[in-house]
């Protein structure tokens, strides 16, 4: 068990080194932009087999320190719900995030933890894929504010510390 809590943490640490100078450079907040409606396009591509497409709409509560965000993607094969409760403490990041599965049910809230940055913020937790099985996989989400307003998340997903897939999603602030 240590050596998956070491292992996961050099993984947030090389992440949070590997995130371009570039976005240092400009303050973001990730509560403020989550407050309110907010949207997004992306694509999965998984190692085998095909590259999908989706999209997604959010709606989100923040209160300076904590933030309720539901997100509701569209799928080709359906509308799937996460359900983001997230604690800030300085730059640190703490929650749960609860996912909704192909059978339509939400799955248990499963620990996210994080670190905001001044151009972005680093999110991990062993979870669910929205519409997917009863499988947990590794997420790492790394946001980047983007000089347009929008933000990216390149998302890289894993299984047994092993990339099975990445996502690469833009989100759009309400408005945009």
């Amino acid at each position: 068990m240590r050596i998956v809590q070491f292992l996961s943490a050099t993984c947030l640490l090389l992440t949070l080194l590997a995130l371009p100078a570039s976005a240092a450079d400009r303050p973001f907040d990730l509560f403020s932009f989550f407050d309110g409606t907010a949207r997004s396009e992306g694509i999965i591509e998984p190692l085998i087999g095909d590259t999908k497409d989706f999209t997604a709409r959010f709606q989100g509560e923040a209160d300076g320190t904590r933030l309720r965000l539901v997100e509701t993607f569209d799928f080709p094969e359906g509308r799937f719900e996460q359900i983001w409760k997230l604690r800030r403490e300085g730059n640190r990041l703490s929650g749960t995030v609860r996912t909704e599965g192909e059978d339509g049910t939400l799955a248990e809230p499963v620990p996210v933890r994080g670190e905001l940055l001044p151009g972005g913020a680093v999110l991990s937790y062993d979870g669910y894929a929205p519409g997917g099985s009863e499988t947990r996989f590794g997420f790492t989400h790394r946001m980047t504010a983007q000089e347009n307003g929008a933000v990216e998340n390149r998302v890289t997903i894993t299984k047994f510390l092993l990339p099975v897939a990445r996502s690469i999603v833009t989100f759009h602030p309400a408005g945009s």
